[in-house]
C-alpha cells in the first residue's frame, strides 16, 4: 500500500519481489529503487525489481486501507 502513495506522491515505477511472507510491492523513481518499508521485514529482501502496476498493488492491500493511508497524509500537510 506505501508503494501506491508513493507512486501517487513521485509517479516513477512500481516494483515487486517475492519475499517469504508474500508478494512485496517497492518503487522506482528516476532510476532509483525505493523501498520504505524494508525494516519490517527480519530477513534481507531478495529484489528482483519485477515490473508491476497499480492495479496488481492495490489488489495485495483493500482500498479502504490505502483510502484511510492517503486521507491521513493529506491530513497532515
Amino acid at each position: 500500500m506505501t508503494s501506491l502513495v508513493v507512486h501517487d506522491y513521485f509517479g516513477g515505477d512500481i516494483l515487486t519481489t517475492q519475499t517469504p511472507g508474500g508478494t512485496h510491492f517497492y518503487n522506482r523513481i528516476d532510476g532509483k529503487a525505493w523501498d520504505l518499508t524494508v525494516s519490517q521485514f527480519a530477513e534481507p529482501v531478495p529484489y528482483d525489481d519485477s515490473p508491476s502496476t497499480r492495479e496488481a498493488a492495490l489488489a495485495d492491500t483493500s482500498p479502504e486501507k490505502y483510502a484511510l493511508l492517503v486521507s491521513r497524509l493529506n491530513a497532515s500537510r
